[in-house]
């Protein structure tokens, strides 16, 4: 079901913690980062070598930057499956924002051509084209309306001018958990530690201390309305 490993910091990750995910998660690595000097989001997928994913990791650090394992459970796989997914960009409204996903989000339609969180991308970008300050996306009113209606999903957001948002971050794992959960950051904000969205995404890394689950999962289809949700986000 994915890992998304978010590194506010840049800080270096462990090579064997990373090979063991890209193990466990075989269907494509993306990563998005902080372009400190022109305030834009950056983003590269569709990588399946671990040298070259591991070759890009090292050029990013000291760059926030957020890398996402997939492990697909609807949808193709192929480069235009990987994440991030681009929701807005600067030329046509102001501002950068991309997505990464981990979870199932059971209420979109099950589809061979599309993953549940293409569609999501796809309504996501729809309703937020058309609001005059997509900034207020970043409103903490508005990102704990997302978590009300996302379930256990777990969503990372990449703003221009640093900022990221993530959703439901309680349920995944911080590596430094004495700095406590943030939903918000910021270039200002680099105190954040390291954070993973799960953890049984290093199974057969050391069974005494990660936990691990079953890898096969079924999802029921459900109508639903996404109408409805994004209308909630206004």
């Amino acid at each position: 079901m994915c890992l998304i490993v978010n590194n506010p910091s840049g800080s270096p990750l462990l090579k064997i913690r990373l090979e063991t995910a890209f193990a466990n998660n075989e269907d494509g690595v993306g990563v998005m980062w902080h372009d400190r000097e022109t305030g834009r989001v950056q983003s590269l997928r569709g990588m399946y070598n671990f040298e070259e994913f591991w070759d890009l990791h090292q050029m990013l650090i000291g760059t926030p930057h957020a890398i996402h394992l997939r492990y697909r459970t609807r949808g193709p796989v192929g480069e235009n499956a990987c994440h991030p997914f681009q929701i807005l960009n600067e030329e046509e409204h102001g501002m950068d924002l991309y997505m990464m996903h981990n979870g199932t989000i059971v209420e979109m339609p099950n589809r061979s051509d599309a993953s549940d969180t293409m569609l999501f991308a796809d309504h996501l970008k729809a309703k937020l084209s058309t609001w005059e300050n997509p900034f207020d996306f970043f409103r903490n009113n508005v990102l704990a309306k997302i978590e009300k209606e996302i379930g256990d999903n777990r969503l990372v957001f990449f703003g221009s001018g640093g900022l990221t948002a993530m959703i439901n971050s309680k349920r995944g794992w911080f590596e430094d958990e004495e700095h406590g959960a943030v939903e918000l950051d910021t270039f200002d904000g680099m105190s954040t530690p390291i954070w993973y969205s799960n953890q049984y995404s290093f199974s057969g890394l050391d069974p005494k201390t990660w936990y691990t689950t079953p890898r096969v999962m079924s999802y029921a289809n459900s109508s639903y309305s996404w109408e409805d949700f994004l209308g909630k986000i206004d």
